[in-house]
């Protein structure tokens, strides 16, 4: 398991504030057991007992526009999110150049490296609370109060609650979650950029270039600004990005990764969407659990996938029956008839795939998840002629399914049943109220 043990987040779910010391848990949304989420936690710095609404004000505002935008937007189900307040002495943060200092918990502070906008924090103290508190969390955000613009990413991600825009939180998680670098040009004085972003090039050579899947033919390499359509149309390699004006390459004109108020271009959504499924695997569980089955003329066995689904739903199942396939759909349920079988061992597999338009290339295949069942016929009557279309085997035909020539129906053995939400779904309302 990685993180909480069942019952201590069922535990946790049940009693929706804990109060541990100084610092409240409060568990926001619940989409599953940690062990196949993303365990999100929000936490607080430099908000004073009589600004814990505040918080909280502050941390609904931050999951209103992180899960208002794609990709985590159709991927909110991979989710769990839970909030940890923190009572400072003090509100606000520290701003060395002019000589102001308050008292917080976690020790936040502006002029980070000497940069005004930077905000560097006690990251060992502010995971360490995470961990006490929230022992299944994943990525932590932690909001500062105070009203300038700054943030950071790294092991935790860092945003102000500076009025002027809602994107610094959205563009820190880029950082801290994916690994995306800043793409906007502005001197970071001692920085030397690494080749280590999936979102910044050294080169703008086709054939080198990480995104080049998402390139047009006739877009020119580099791409000139002039070029642009709009700020993330076409997709090419236009000069300035990692601090750097010349010779480092950033995939469109404008992405919230180089300047707030914008959408992650196509290449970081892609890198955002498989970096969800580094944590969440495509199948929650599966009916029967047991992954070995008999049955003779007559039986059947209906087998069905709890998928996350993302919102709007673009998984696929494909079955198969001994490497053939039986049916491509949207169908997580099937039903499969001995009878369409001859005597013996047969290997019957579900393959739930993400098509999502959002991801091109899934090098890592992160995006699929397939299931086994080894199904065998333990008669040797006769094998029913299950790739007649014009029999139903409701109607008592030779038939066990309605073929056709519709790759979305089902194929030879099998019949799909209509799609039921019947494991997890069903058990978790009654486990967690």
């Amino acid at each position: 398991m990685r993180g909480l043990t069942i019952a201590a987040f069922l535990c946790a779910s049940l009693f929706a504030v804990t109060v541990l010391g100084q610092h409240t848990l409060d568990i926001v949304e619940n989409n599953g057991l940690s062990e196949n989420r993303i365990d999100l936690v929000i936490m607080g710095d430099g908000y004073t007992s009589g600004e814990q609404q505040d918080f909280a004000s502050d941390a609904q505002n931050a999951v209103d526009h992180l899960f208002g935008k794609r990709p985590s937007k159709q991927y909110r189900e991979f989710f769990n999110i839970v909030t940890i307040s923190t009572v400072s002495n003090e509100s606000g943060a520290d701003h060395p150049a002019t000589s102001e200092y308050v008292d917080t918990f976690y020790d936040c502070a502006y002029d980070c490296a000497g940069l005004g906008h930077l905000i560097c924090c006690d990251y060992s103290t502010i995971l360490s609370v995470a961990g006490a508190q929230y022992p299944a969390h994943d990525v932590v955000l932690l909001l500062v109060n105070d009203q300038q613009y700054g943030g950071s990413g790294g092991p935790v991600a860092i945003a102000s609650t500076s009025p002027v825009s809602n994107d610094i939180p959205f563009h820190e998680f880029g950082h801290t979650f994916a690994g995306l670098g800043d793409e906007y040009d502005s001197p970071y004085p001692g920085y030397v950029c690494e080749d280590i972003f999936p979102n910044i090039s050294f080169t703008a050579d086709r054939d080198d270039l990480k995104w080049n899947h998402w390139v047009n033919e006739d877009t020119p390499l580099p791409t000139p600004e002039s070029t642009a359509v709009n700020n993330q149309e076409p997709v090419g390699a236009y000069e300035g990005a990692c601090y750097e004006t010349v010779g480092l390459f950033r995939p469109v004109y404008e992405c919230v990764m180089r300047s707030l108020n914008n959408d992650f271009c196509a290449v970081c959504t892609e890198q955002m969407v498989l970096s969800y499924y580094g944590f969440v695997e495509p199948v929650d569980a599966y009916s029967p659990a047991q992954n070995s089955h008999e049955g003779a003329h007559g039986d059947s066995i209906e087998l069905v996938v709890e998928a996350v689904e993302p919102d709007p739903n673009t998984l696929a199942y494909t079955w198969d029956l001994d490497g053939e396939l039986l049916s491509w759909s949207d169908s997580a349920d099937l039903e499969f008839f001995f009878e369409c079988v001859d005597q013996g061992e047969h290997q019957l597999t579900v393959t739930v795939s993400d098509l999502t338009n959002l991801v091109m290339v899934d090098p890592e295949n992160l995006m699929t998840m397939s299931v086994s069942w080894t199904v065998t016929r333990t008669d040797d009557g006769p094998v029913e002629n299950c790739d007649d279309p014009d029999t139903d085997p409701d109607a008592g035909g030779d038939a066990c399914l309605d073929g056709g020539d519709n790759p979305k129906k089902s194929g030879c053995g099998c019949r799909g049943i209509p799609a039921r939400r019947t494991l997890l779904s069903s058990l978790l309302p009654i486990l967690l109220l």
